[in-house]
């Protein structure tokens, strides 16, 4: 049975997410531009970089958790905060890994299929409506 938490507990929780998101943005950014100001190459290395370095983190910090007591705050402020700010690539692959740990194969085949298709596809349908309304206003 997990505790129930008050409702300032939940109130400081989501400030901790707040704290570590505008962190992580800010690094995001610093890194992203830092990577991408030293290439001319097309590829995001940028992205591409924070995308790793957050799923190195992830699993970095997932595993401290489970093997050390921290406290629910510092956990929040981490993982939901900074490191889901810094990059959802993070959340993503820690999932996947795990759903691969459990020995979860349909699931995790699912998850890398479906997150990856889906979103490529629905960027493409967000473009497709963005060029739709441009066309509206002009």
């Amino acid at each position: 049975m997990t505790p129930e938490i008050t409702l300032q507990e939940s109130i400081m929780n989501y400030i901790f997410v707040f704290i570590g998101g505008g962190l992580s943005s800010m690094s995001r950014y610093f890194i992203s531009s830092v990577v991408s100001q030293g290439t001319d190459i097309i590829f995001p290395f940028g992205t591409f970089s924070v995308n790793l370095l957050g799923s190195l983190f992830m699993g970095f910090f997932f595993h401290i958790f489970q093997n050390i007591i921290v406290p629910l705050e510092i956990r929040i402020l981490i993982t939901i905060g900074f490191l889901g700010g810094f990059t959802t690539f993070s959340s993503f692959s820690i999932e996947t890994i795990n759903l691969l740990r459990n020995s979860e194969y349909k699931y995790f085949l699912f998850n890398l299929i479906l997150n990856n298709l889906f979103s490529l596809l629905l960027v493409i349908l967000g473009i497709y409506l963005g060029n739709l309304v441009v066309k509206m206003i002009r």
